[in-house]
């Protein structure tokens, strides 16, 4: 299972709807190609922007805190979309 699949699975929401009658189905939503695509590009920002951090703080031996403030921007976009997509 790769990584594109469980992201997948964790943006799908099931949830059961009355049908015909009073029988009630299980549907599942899937997220679109679109969404996954971004989820996956913040991601790989995510770990290039650690990256980045990581090779100054050996580098140069200091810490950079405009890279750090942009990890953490880069997590609260992440997890907002995580739970404004599941909403």
């Amino acid at each position: 299972m790769g990584l594109r699949r469980w992201v997948v699975d964790a943006l799908s929401t099931e949830y059961v709807r009355t049908g015909r009658g009073k029988k009630l189905e299980r549907v599942a939503r899937e997220p679109s190609r679109r969404a996954v695509d971004m989820f996956l590009l913040i991601l790989a920002v995510l770990v290039l922007l650690t990256l980045l951090e990581a090779l100054h703080i050996v580098v140069l031996r200091r810490f950079n805190e405009t890279i750090f403030q942009a990890i953490a921007s880069v997590i609260g976009a992440l997890l907002g979309f995580f739970f404004g997509y599941r909403a």
